[in-house]
């Protein structure tokens, strides 16, 4: 058993199987921010969000029909709006529900071909829509209030999105609605802020939790296994995932202090998820959350949204008009697993200005291999490739004409690996 100095927590780093995402950008000349992706199944699925730099005051409106080889724009069909729609959802390839700030609901019958017109016509910009089948369904949106305030509230159709009634309503200040999902017509949980609500009853009362951080997406296994991507603010700005095991009474953090936010999260079952975020981030397990692994994207676009539908066919969307699609889990070669561990090493200053010190302990001679990534998994440099003696060893990284961000130490002692998080601030 190797032995180390015990300094400071770090990431454990094992070999396992990395990512592979293939973009599938529509082919336009302009972009725009893709806020929300929804399949069905292997070939038929839809992609919405903002308008183009070239016309902002438009949102576009993705559809495919294999897959995602061929994207076809159906952005004439929301100009009436001239606001972006924020979230679809469809329950089979015909029936489907998109939301839109300004309190803007619009109903399809046909895939998306026709849409009708169901606005509550409110203050209420919704953020996120869920439907059980093609008659239940749910939306949560938030209402700007005076000097950051901000007002909550969930609304239920029971016909197919002709007609919405209010069902719960609360406070919060300056954070958006989230998420709403049910398992049934019954149970089901709607989160903004720093509270989520569940229900047992469709939604005729609900019970509130707070959670002490702020959810940005939620999504849930079964009535008990419920996963959140959030925020935490404090010591600084950082995103996190937490699990619940007794349906959101309790909540566990799993993964925190990752570089970017993250922004949607979710489960096939009880061991396969994934997570996206800022900067092209992908993280996938497959035992369940107990650790996590960096999957190539391929990108530094922000990720916003993600849609599997089995262990294999997935999608994301985000900035720049990014998709990305996997038909293997995002699963080929070797990246670096997230888990806490007591092998560790000591790395100063940090943040780290002109050069940084790497020190680590040995107990007899190895061979070590000492690489640094960017914050968009890229190797900068390889620092040093050699066997070091027993005893205390230290190695120096000039950072000079390095830019500042987020870097990666990645450390290889033997058959083992640790990685350390660097901040490159001047």
């Amino acid at each position: 058993m190797k032995k180390f100095t015990i300094l400071i927590t770090l990431i454990l780093v094992s070999n396992i199987i990395s990512a592979q995402w293939v973009q599938q950008n529509p082919n336009y000349p302009d972009t725009c921010v893709l806020k929300d992706i929804f399949f069905i199944d292997q070939l038929t699925g839809w992609a919405n969000g903002d308008g183009y730099p070239s016309n902002p005051e438009i949102g576009n409106f993705y559809h495919t029909e294999n897959g995602g080889l061929n994207w076809f724009s159906w952005q004439y069909y929301i100009q009436w709006l001239f606001i972006p729609m924020n979230s679809i959802y469809f329950s089979d390839q015909n029936f489907g529900c998109g939301v839109w700030d300004n309190g803007s609901i619009y109903n399809t019958s046909d895939g998306g071909s026709n849409w009708i017109n169901n606005s509550i016509n409110n203050q209420y910009d919704f953020t996120d829509v869920f439907f059980t089948d093609s008659l239940i369904g749910w939306t949560i949106g938030t209402k700007p209030g005076y000097m950051g305030s901000v007002n909550h509230k969930v609304f239920h159709t029971s016909d197919g999105g002709s007609n919405w009634s209010e069902q719960v309503s609360w406070g919060g200040f300056g954070t958006m609605a989230s998420s709403v999902i049910f398992l049934n017509e019954n149970k089901g949980w709607a989160a903004a802020g720093d509270v989520i609500k569940n229900t047992n009853d469709g939604g005729v009362t609900w019970d509130s939790q707070a959670l002490g951080f702020i959810c940005r997406s939620l999504n849930i296994v079964d009535e008990n296994n419920l996963w959140i991507v959030g925020t935490v603010w404090l010591p600084q700005e950082n995103g996190v995932i937490y699990n619940s095991e007794d349906g959101g009474t309790t909540w566990v953090q799993k993964i925190g202090d990752t570089i970017p936010f993250l922004n949607d999260i979710i489960f096939i079952d009880s061991n396969l998820g994934w997570a996206v975020g800022d900067s092209g981030t992908i993280l996938h397990t497959f035992d369940g959350g107990e650790t996590w692994k960096y999957q190539e994207s391929g990108t530094t676009a922000d990720l916003f949204s993600l849609s599997f539908i089995d262990e294999n066919h997935g999608w994301i969307c985000g900035d720049s008009s990014i998709i990305l699609h996997t038909n293997n889990g995002g699963i080929t070669g070797n990246t670096p697993t997230l888990s806490e561990s007591d092998l560790v090493v000591k790395s100063y200053p940090n943040p780290v200005k002109n050069c940084c010190s790497i020190e680590f302990e040995l107990i007899k001679p190895e061979l070590v291999n000492i690489q640094f990534f960017n914050a968009m998994g890229e190797k900068v440099i390889d620092l040093e490739n050699k066997i070091y003696p027993s005893g205390l060893n230290k190695v120096d990284w000039n950072t000079g004409s390095f830019p500042n961000g987020i870097y990666f130490c990645n450390l290889q002692i033997g058959h083992e690996t640790i990685t350390i998080k660097l901040i490159k601030s001047q």
